[in-house]
């Protein structure tokens, strides 16, 4: 099986999960709100939060590892952090490993064969 690489340009939706959790829909801007919001990031959105807990990892971190943590293609999150404390997060991210069926459930393909 030949891999490719991916991309990923908005790996952090503007923060989308982080804010969600920490401050609740009101937490998210606009623009947040209308790319992102729908029942599928809702739904990934309750995975990462239990896997955060499982792990006793901060939701941007899961959602960093989930993406470099992939086997089945190799992805290169770029990040937009705008403090120290979000670049921290993110490079803590980057150094959690989860297992496979852990990013398959976050990515929800959890159910496929």
């Amino acid at each position: 099986m030949k891999k490719i690489s991916v991309f990923e340009y908005a790996s952090q939706a503007k923060g989308f999960f982080s804010k969600l959790y920490k401050g609740g829909l009101e937490n998210l801007g606009e623009k947040a709100k209308n790319r992102y919001f729908c029942d599928v990031n809702m739904e990934i959105f309750k995975r990462v939060k239990s896997i955060s807990k499982e792990y006793n990892k901060s939701v941007g971190e899961v959602v960093i590892s989930a993406l470099i943590s992939n086997t089945d293609f190799q992805t290169i999150p770029i990040v937009g952090c705008k403090n120290t404390e979000q670049l921290r997060e993110s490079m803590s991210g980057a150094d959690l490993v989860l297992p496979q069926n852990v990013c398959n459930f976050i990515m929800m393909r959890d159910n496929q064969t």
